[in-house]
């Protein structure tokens, strides 16, 4: 029989005695497994049943006395469970498992520097050095002092260099000493040994965004994207990079290719296709939620494979001819829409494949007037799903409310989109 079935068997013949109401003798080494599986899986009653049948059955066991710890910490009982791993500690000065423990209870009753020095004074002698270098960075983490949290993070990673988690945690304390061209220096050092990792890569091309050595970003994100194609954050950075200064025009590839990949993955792709552009200010009117332009951006980002566009509510026309940028036609103001809202937003969706790919409009900023903002979204819905939207985001109109006013607003919001008699028209 193998050790899960063991295990497996183990807990069977502990829950039929529990069932059954019966007292059987199990040896020290099913009682660990019994009680390990119960902390495990969050059953701490079993597992408190299972520990006190066996200090009843083996009451000098220190193993059986560590889980007994585990459980008081559990249960935030922390000066039982320091006396009791201080009184282990007494007669078994080199039991590692019982100071890693001990420094925990300290490290919860915040004696951080305590928990650091009891875990440095065993550094020589414990087999897991990476597991020890890590939780005294993690103690360093909560005294804020990231420069020496870093260092023993990276003790960790010498013996464990594919622990994610001290890597994202030694970014961290790069971060909050706001170091960026030492973390810089770290990556490259942690990439030459490990050459394929898609975070190394891909946390290498932010920083180099930082310091606007922008080429540098972009070849590390790719970096990032050969050694893990369905990893989608280094598209999604790529694509940011290349809609600034001397990229722009390039965006769209990447988008593209993000998009792509995503949807090989079996992933909706979703764009916000909001215009920024000083230039569409012109003679005291904002074009930024012109139809014909947002119309424009709605078709660039279906072509990009985007499933679900966010737009603005269109409130007026003629963005093209006012600004005199990009090209038009005199039958998009005259015959493929007019300056009902409807229509505007209907032109829109137009531009969406004919609403094969759903348009979502947004519902804008909150008034401060709870009255206004019901209304605004309302209007903003029954205009969306006449003109054959598919939906409309409120964020701050909701959620920057009291929790019942929020409440009444998105169930308005659900009601029109509910309502059979709001149809297109």
């Amino acid at each position: 029989m193998d050790n899960v079935n063991d295990i497996n068997f183990s807990i069977s013949k502990f829950e039929k005695m529990v069932k059954e109401n019966k007292v059987l003798f199990f040896d020290s080494l099913e009682f660990e497994n019994i009680i390990s599986y119960y902390l495990d899986s969050g059953k701490l009653a079993y597992a408190k049943r299972a520990l006190k049948l066996s200090l009843s059955q083996h009451p000098s066991n220190t193993n059986l006395s560590l889980f007994e710890i585990e459980i008081f910490i559990q249960e935030d009982k922390l000066d039982n469970a320091l006396d009791l791993a201080n009184s282990i500690i007494m007669i078994e000065n080199n039991n590692y498992e019982a100071i890693i423990l001990k420094s925990s209870i300290l490290s919860k009753q915040k004696k951080h520097n305590k928990s650091i020095s009891l875990l440095k004074s065993i550094i020589n002698n414990y087999k897991n050095n990476s597991e020890l270098f890590y939780q005294i960075g993690i103690e360093y983490l909560f005294i804020e002092n990231f420069s020496k949290s870093s260092y023993y993070f990276k003790k960790s990673l010498n013996y464990d260099y594919l622990d994610h988690s001290a890597i994202y945690n030694i970014l961290y304390c790069y971060e909050m000493i706001r170091d960026t061209k030492g973390l810089i220096i770290f990556l490259k050092e942690y990439l030459s040994r490990n050459p394929y990792s898609e975070i190394g890569w891909h946390n290498l091309g932010k920083s180099y965004v930082k310091i606007k050595m922008y080429n540098e970003a972009i070849a590390a994100f790719d970096y990032a994207i050969f050694s893990d194609d369905s990893f989608t954050s280094p598209y999604i950075d790529k694509g940011k990079l290349l809609e600034i200064g001397t990229f722009v025009g390039k965006s769209a590839v990447a988008w593209a290719e993000a998009f792509e990949r995503a949807h090989e993955l079996g992933m909706a792709t979703i764009l916000w296709c909001y215009l920024r552009n000083s230039g569409f200010k012109k003679d005291g009117k904002d074009y930024h939620t012109a139809t014909d332009i947002t119309a424009q951006a709605n078709h660039l980002g279906v072509t990009i494979q985007a499933d679900i566009i966010k737009q603005k509510l269109p409130t007026l026309n003629g963005g093209y001819t006012a600004i005199g940028f990009g090209k038009t036609h005199d039958k998009v103001y005259s015959e493929l829409t007019t300056d009902h809202p409807i229509d505007l937003c209907r032109y829109q969706v137009a531009n969406c494949y004919m609403g094969r790919s759903g348009l979502i409009n947004s519902g804008g900023a909150s008034t401060g007037s709870e009255s206004s903002d019901l209304a605004d979204a309302v209007t903003t819905a029954v205009i969306n799903k006449r003109a054959g939207g598919h939906g409309l985001i409120s964020g701050r109109k909701a959620f920057q409310k009291p929790m019942n006013e929020g409440v009444e607003l998105l169930n308005a919001i659900q009601d029109v989109y509910l309502a059979e008699e709001i149809t297109i028209s």
